[in-house]
């Protein structure tokens, strides 16, 4: 399966930035490259806004998280979300299956169990980046 498609949760986004040799690394790397990244308002201003919490300074430069968070934008497909969609047992989690949905994703990436009980949601994969990183090497 060619992922053309995909939303990656915050959890996620954050370890890729905090670690860049990790597997959630490895799959923004991939996504970036193939500009697969789907994002609505809702779901990149929660990554900016947990990103840049003070606790993550000792971890990571500010100009490195701008950075991170431009490159990520750039290469984005943006899509517009209601907020209406309501089928998770987390409603926090209910942007990120709108946002799939909205950009016909054929994945969602997540380390959340909220979101991973639900696997497949309609036509929509809902994976950790480590079966993730086998999807994007196929």
């Amino acid at each position: 399966m060619t992922v053309e498609r995909a939303v990656v949760d915050t959890s996620i986004l954050i370890s890729a930035a905090l670690s860049p040799l990790g597997k959630p690394s490895l799959v923004v790397d991939r996504l970036v490259e193939s500009g697969a990244f789907i994002f609505s308002p809702a779901t990149f201003d929660e990554l900016a806004s947990r990103l840049n919490q003070p606790r993550f300074d000792r971890c990571i430069q500010a100009f490195e998280r701008r950075l991170f968070l431009e490159k990520l934008a750039a290469v984005a497909h943006w899509v517009e979300i209601t907020g209406n969609l309501k089928a998770c047992r987390d409603a926090n989690d209910d942007m990120f299956l709108e946002t799939a949905l909205a950009g016909n994703a054929e994945v969602i990436i997540t380390g959340d169990q909220d979101l991973l009980v639900m696997d497949p949601f309609g036509e929509i994969r809902i994976v950790t980046a480590s079966v993730a990183l086998d999807m994007l090497a196929k």
